[in-house]
């Protein structure tokens, strides 16, 4: 059924975007612009403010992950993105009033201006929130249409960068396919968990998972054993974010690659949206940790919506007992525990590692998405694209993949030394 057929042009009363000077972006108090054809009615929004109570409500009815949550949003923009440098741009689409549909993006001021989701690099899996009612009227005509409509009024950036989209979410296609896409660098991993956690074994080297996890724990006897915490409290939640943090920076430093969780707004962002989910059945971030002998070894964090849990981050530290691969433990003894309390499915997040896909069944398809706003953005989003194109065939050819860890680590040291020199 088509919704979306001629387009009527309406303008609010609040002021229109614009640009001023070198790169700078002022967007009015409330609707900056509006667009209203048939019943459907386009918005773009800069403040959360006055959309809470509806988007807490499509949060119900609409196919999201934890990263569309309206608490996770809204804390990511108080935290990391708070900054002149970041501006939210909430796209809502409503029909007959109700709010049917939201773009959780944000712009990021450059030499190109840069419209993307919110979060960036900090989301896992990216997905409009789109009523389910309506997605099941919509055809990939009306959401071509749709975006193009969106693509107008926000003519005069730079490019659309619609970046680490599933292909599919809890059996149901991402509307946004309809649009141009391509293969995101890396794919994601899922594993089911309703039938058991012996049928999650089976599917994946059990045998081997068992002999190796019998193996970890003679080990670690005479060093009291090995406990999964979940953190339960605020010291807990402080304590276990700062080993966090201490072993990501280490390891990612060790490999080349910079922290995104290193910075300050970072700390905050993760602190903050662990302690508000204490204490709450659908925790938007909760904190699990592998402690031995007082110390935790490996940690992950994760939220949880509709009985699936998704990792946000897992770490491990490199000390006397990183042989024993603490980290495949966490994972080994958190998988137990969520089949246990009944949980369907979890994730593992983006990155094919060979853990990941040594545990998980599905595979999770990603995909980007990237349109030019102007024509001058054109030709930088076409090369951008090609360079994209590239580093996915790099990541999916293991001599390859291995030759770039080793040129990007050797770079890493040469610059470390240079710099001490």
């Amino acid at each position: 059924m088509r919704v979306v057929p001629a387009v009527r042009k309406t303008q609010s009363s609040g002021a229109l975007p614009h640009v001023k000077g070198a790169g700078e972006f002022t967007l009015s108090n409330s609707k900056s612009k509006t667009r209203s054809f048939n019943s459907l009615e386009i918005s773009v929004h800069n403040k959360l403010d006055s959309l809470e109570s509806a988007w807490r409500t499509l949060e119900k009815n609409s196919n999201i992950t934890i990263y569309q949550r309206f608490e996770w949003i809204s804390i990511c923009l108080e935290t990391i993105e708070n900054e002149p440098n970041f501006q939210p741009l909430i796209v809502t689409a409503h029909e007959n009033n109700k709010l049917v549909f939201i773009l959780p993006l944000s712009f990021q001021n450059g030499w190109i201006k840069k419209i993307r989701w919110i979060g960036g690099s900090h989301s896992n899996y990216n997905l409009a929130l789109i009523d389910n009612e309506f997605a099941g009227r919509v055809c990939h005509t009306d959401i071509r249409h749709i975006v193009g409509q969106i693509s107008l009024m926000l003519h005069g950036f730079g490019y659309l960068k619609l970046c680490c989209q599933p292909s599919q979410w809890a059996g149901q296609e991402n509307p946004l396919l309809a649009l141009d896409h391509q293969p995101s660098t890396n794919n994601a991993f899922g594993i089911e968990l309703s039938d058991g956690f012996e049928n999650v074994l089976k599917k994946g080297n059990g045998k081997r998972k068992r002999k190796k996890f019998r193996w970890q724990t003679r080990i670690l006897e005479n060093l009291g054993g090995a406990r999964l915490v979940q953190a339960s409290n605020p010291a807990e939640v402080l304590e276990i974010l700062s080993c966090f943090h201490s072993q990501k920076s280490s390891r990612l430093r060790n490999q080349g690659l910079k922290d995104v969780f290193g910075g300050k707004k970072e700390h905050l962002f993760l602190k903050k949206i662990a302690l508000n989910s204490l204490d709450k059945d659908d925790p938007t971030l909760t904190l699990f940790a592998l402690k031995i002998d007082g110390k935790y070894r490996a940690i992950c964090g994760g939220g949880v919506l509709r009985n699936h849990f998704s990792a946000h981050f897992i770490s491990f530290a490199n000390d006397e007992l990183a042989y024993i691969s603490p980290g495949e433990m966490l994972v080994y003894m958190l998988v137990e525990k969520l089949t246990k309390a009944n949980f369907k499915s979890m994730d593992l997040g983006g990155g094919e590692e060979r853990f990941k896909q040594s545990w998980c069944s599905q595979t999770i398809e990603m995909v980007d998405i990237i349109i030019p706003l102007s024509r001058i953005s054109a030709v930088y989003v076409w090369v951008f694209r090609q360079i994209l194109t590239i580093r996915r065939l790099i990541r999916q050819n293991p001599f390859l993949w291995k030759t770039y860890k080793r040129l990007r680590i050797a770079a890493t040291r040469f610059q470390s030394h240079f710099n001490n020199n």
